[in-house]
């Protein structure tokens, strides 16, 4: 049901309208003065106002001027109720916010026509903003719903990249940072160096201690090979104990590499050591292929391995290429 409110001085008046409107279905609540109207807006929600200009204690001017700094025009019609000698109080309620009029003598279906007119304009008002609430709700949704596929993607694509176990390259994404790398040779002082490491005496601790111990040692292993690289060098997992370096020189962190992981590590309260072998392979132009690089470095790195293990290698046609390439 809709709720009227009216307000009138004049008892009789307010029953010949309360009388028609309830006729129509309306709910009605009278007020017989300004106090006692803002005593019931201020209780209940009502759809519609009919105010009276001329009322003792409060006149309808300062009662709507009231209405207004709590109430806007679109939650809260008002028609002004006047005679027809009050022309110049219709501006005023007009410029304080009445949405209507009807003058005295009252003609009832013309009033209940304007009335019904302002509630379908507040119905309206309240779809047109419930409308666009719902947009604003679909567009945050979506918002939230771009956001959740960008971060999924960037977890796949991390995932695609990235070894899961030490966050190190995998053989995917370190492929892609070498060939990066060589399209960049051709603009470097210095030459493009791959190594490719193995972990010496790796299997029988993961034999021995089982394979959370190994997991544990090979993240322990990735922390110690990023503390031994500065930021612009590029280190990956290539497979299950081989990890693989791209920086601009190399033989000195070679030998800190080597020094470094033949430490010993603290794996599940016990302390294990391992060593590395690590060879080396050169690249001085943009057009080396990274197949021929991965196989050179390879090879040396057994050789390092032949060679007693816990050093390093650097690959033959490396060391033919730097003679031809460069003055000695």
């Amino acid at each position: 049901m809709l709720a009227y409110w009216w307000s009138d001085d004049v008892a009789d008046n307010r029953t010949i309208l309360s009388r028609t409107l309830r006729r129509r279905g309306f709910d009605v609540i009278e007020a017989e003065n300004g106090q006692a109207a803002l005593a019931e807006i201020t209780a209940t929600n009502f759809d519609l106002a009919l105010l009276d200009i001329c009322m003792p204690d409060m006149d309808g001017i300062e009662l709507l001027r009231t209405i207004r700094s709590g109430h806007s025009s679109s939650s809260l019609p008002v028609i002004m109720v006047t005679a027809r000698s009050e022309t110049d109080d219709v501006m005023v309620a007009f410029k304080v916010g009445a949405s209507d009029y009807v003058t005295k003598p009252v003609n009832l279906p013309i009033l209940v026509a304007r009335a019904e007119s302002q509630l379908a304009r507040k119905r309206a008002d309240e779809q047109h903003q419930q409308a666009l609430s719902n947009i604003a709700a679909l567009n945050f949704e979506l918002r939230q719903e771009c956001a959740r596929r960008a971060e999924a993607e960037a977890r796949a694509l991390d995932l695609a990249y990235h070894d899961v176990l030490t966050g190190l390259y995998n053989r995917i994404g370190f492929g892609e940072k070498l060939a990066v790398a060589l399209a960049a040779t051709d603009r470097r002082a210095n030459r493009l160096s791959l190594l490719c490491l193995d972990l010496d005496g790796f299997k029988p601790v993961n034999d021995s201690l089982g394979h959370h111990a190994g997991d544990a040692l090979l993240k322990a292993v990735a922390d110690r090979l990023r503390g031994c690289l500065h930021d612009a060098d590029c280190v990956g997992r290539i497979g299950g104990d081989e990890f693989a370096i791209v920086r601009a020189d190399v033989v000195a962190v070679a030998e800190r590499i080597t020094d470094v992981i033949s430490m010993p590590f603290t794996v599940e309260h016990q302390e294990v050591k391992i060593g590395c072998s690590v060879g080396i392979a050169f690249a001085y132009t943009s057009d080396s292929d990274p197949s021929v690089m991965f196989r050179s470095a390879d090879a040396a790195m057994y050789s390092a391995k032949q060679a007693g293990r816990g050093t390093w290698r650097i690959a033959p046609g490396a060391i033919m290429n730097a003679a031809l390439s460069r003055p000695v």
